[in-house]
């Protein structure tokens, strides 16, 4: 059987037909690669802190305000800058520093303390685990949230405290409201009405 002899012309179009493929092939293995490497790095490689986009775009301003309302999640520890999504993971990470020493390294802290326990305790005078759900404050212990939660007062059944002047915006009716804590009205009479011997009016909010 014969075949008709192809032209120079259709030689050269197959040859460049097949180099195109040739070379489309190698872009797909070399795309699919990247793809494959780029993918492979992004999830072997834990995400040190969350960050704020727009359009993909990272936004440090934005970043910036979120870490200023957001409590306090990196790892002061001498050598370390670990970043940590919540408080408690950050606190299990630091104790992962103390296995072997009693002495703390949180930066601008060098107490020395009998045992690796009292150290523990001692950390979390730094990283104050407990947080206020009504204005974020943090607090090193569970008695020091309670008694911080008093200065906010407004619950049923508190004990509130007024300044006794009409005139004072702390007083009853004022526009400021009342104090929480007794200690907290106290300190107001002795800063606004020094010399005057009354102390705080006591009231129960309803």
């Amino acid at each position: 059987m014969c075949f008709p002899a192809m032209s120079p012309l259709s030689a050269e179009t197959s040859s460049s037909q097949e180099a195109d493929e040739s070379g489309a092939s190698m872009t797909n293995y070399t795309t699919d690669s990247m793809f494959t490497s780029i993918s492979s790095s992004a999830t072997s490689s834990p995400i040190k802190r969350r960050s704020t986009s727009v359009n993909g775009v990272y936004d440090e301003e934005k970043d910036a305000k979120r870490m200023r309302r957001s409590p306090s999640c990196t790892c002061h520890w001498e050598n370390c800058a670990e970043y940590f999504g919540d408080l408690q993971s950050l606190r299990s990470h630091v104790r992962s520093h103390t296995r072997s020493i009693s002495t703390c390294l949180w930066r601008g802290c060098s107490l020395v303390t009998k045992n690796m326990s009292t150290l523990n305790k001692h950390l979390d005078t730094h990283i104050k685990p407990h947080i206020c759900t009504q204005c974020q404050h943090q607090a090193a212990t569970a008695r020091d949230l309670t008694r911080h939660s008093q200065s906010h007062g407004r619950q049923h059944g508190n004990n509130l405290f007024y300044c006794p002047f009409s005139a004072c915006p702390w007083s009853i009716g004022g526009a400021k409201g009342p104090f929480g804590r007794r200690d907290n009205a106290t300190r107001h009479m002795a800063r606004k009405h020094p010399g005057v011997d009354a102390g705080p009016m006591t009231g129960i909010f309803q």
